[in-house]
């Protein structure tokens, strides 16, 4: 992802912030989208020890956030590069009365080292981390503010998605197949197209300092993909899409073929 950092961070600023007053709706909306939300906080709940503080990178609206306090009732600071997403987060969470549990600061992934302290769990859901160009930078903090024997769990979009995949050889589309699998995509939020890089699961682990332990691979979306949860009418074909999804989701190798692929990593 070639681009100036400034003019980047600045045009996530701008697009996530206007998408934050409807971009709750928008995932209720998507019965593809709740099912991949809910294993991504279960992820984060059934491994939580008591008094840990918290991390999330990429809070959005702060759903995820408002579920993994009302789960633990732990500590958490959410961070986001846009200020329209802090300022809903933030407003939300007063609004359901866990104001004093939530800590909002607006900075890219890439500058959590300047965050005080450190934490026991840190997560980053929803593709967050393939909007981050200096992930390099961002492992070497990450690193630094991780305990000992805390996680790092997070998912990320995947170059190779498998329902995508078919759905694309299906339709002939062609160019839109290959320029995921090339990685580099206009992904577009709220008609607005921003530059994102989705990464096969190698890449991605070889980024990770060795001081992570990789525990788990999880593949979110394997059967069905969001973009189609529309087309998806019946309650009988839904049933069955969400059980293969519970069945496979960490069985070889649709751990690694889901339209994001969730990382569990224990810091050693």
């Amino acid at each position: 992802m070639d681009c100036n950092l400034e003019d980047y961070y600045n045009n996530l600023d701008k697009i996530f912030s206007s998408a934050a007053p409807i971009y709750d709706e928008k995932i209720q909306a998507n019965f593809i989208n709740v099912g991949i939300r809910e294993k991504e906080v279960d992820s984060v709940v059934s491994r939580y020890k008591e008094g840990w503080n918290v991390l999330e990178i990429g809070c959005g609206t702060g759903e995820e956030a408002r579920k993994v306090i009302n789960a633990t009732g732990c500590n958490l600071t959410c961070i986001d590069v846009s200020k329209g997403m802090i300022d809903y987060s933030s407003e939300k969470l007063k609004k359901f009365g866990l104001g004093d549990k939530f800590r909002g600061v607006k900075m890219p992934a890439a500058s959590v080292e300047s965050l005080d302290g450190k934490f026991g769990m840190v997560y980053s859901f929803n593709g967050a981390l393939n909007n981050e160009p200096q992930l390099e930078k961002f492992f070497s903090s990450l690193e630094r503010v991780v305990e000992s024997g805390g996680y790092f769990i997070t998912s990320v979009r995947n170059r190779l998605s498998f329902a995508e995949f078919l759905v694309d050889l299906i339709r002939f589309r062609f160019r839109k197949l290959f320029a995921r699998i090339g990685g580099d995509l206009a992904v577009e939020v709220v008609g607005q197209k921003i530059e994102s890089h989705y990464f096969y699961n190698y890449e991605f682990l070889g980024l990770v300092p060795p001081s992570f332990r990789i525990e788990r691979i999880q593949g979110l979306g394997i059967f069905a993909i969001p973009s189609i949860s529309e087309k998806i009418k019946a309650p009988e074909i839904r049933a069955v899409l969400n059980k293969m999804e519970v069945a496979f989701t960490s069985v070889p190798p649709f751990n690694r073929l889901g339209d994001e692929t969730l990382f569990v990593f224990r810091k050693i």
